[in-house]
């Protein structure tokens, strides 16, 4: 019985993990999961961490999509709003909507990039939940095969993984301070 508990923790581990860090903070968290794959990939069979994994995250997705459509409407984010709209991405969206969030979800670019256009265009949530399905089902599986493939230690990925979501943090910890007005003394 005590095994029991300790799969469950494993495995409910990862499902916390899944959970965290597709959330609305996952741009502070670039690359933090692909480890977090590896290393569970070494732990049970990648089809199940893809499946799990893959389902989660989109599960997660569409809380993402209500969070980013609220903030759509603040008034403050209008510069922010008429700068992600503009540019070739923002082309090749208005023609192919779920091939460019497809795109984003199987490849290294950012996921939130996607939810940004999928929001401002009204992209149907349940396209764009499928796009992002089946975008992330192949990539998880690849790197859940891939941890469990290479030679490189179950520790050594939970450090790459920590040291990821700290290099993350620390850089939009950064990138905050450096973007605040120095304030003038008078």
């Amino acid at each position: 019985m005590p095994e029991q508990f300790a799969e469950f923790g494993q495995f409910g581990a990862f499902i916390l993990t899944t959970l965290w860090v597709h959330g609305p903070w996952s741009p502070l968290l670039p690359a933090a999961y692909e480890p977090v794959l590896m290393v569970f990939g070494k732990l049970y069979p990648p089809l199940l961490i893809a499946a799990v994994g893959a389902t989660l995250s989109c599960c997660v997705e569409a809380l993402n999509y209500k969070v980013y459509n609220w903030m759509a409407g603040i008034p403050q984010l209008d510069r922010l709003r008429e700068q992600a709209v503009s540019g070739r991405l923002v082309k090749l969206f208005e023609k192919k909507p779920f091939l460019v969030v497809w795109l984003f979800a199987w490849t290294p670019a950012p996921d939130w990039a996607a939810r940004i256009l999928g929001v401002l265009s009204g992209f149907p949530l349940k396209k764009y939940l499928l796009a992002f399905l089946l975008g992330r089902f192949p990539k998880f599986l690849f790197l859940a095969w891939l941890g469990r493939e290479l030679p490189i230690s179950t520790k050594a990925l939970l450090i790459i993984a920590v040291c990821t979501v700290f290099i993350g943090y620390g850089t939009a910890i950064i990138r905050a301070r450096r973007a605040r007005p120095v304030a003038s003394d008078l």
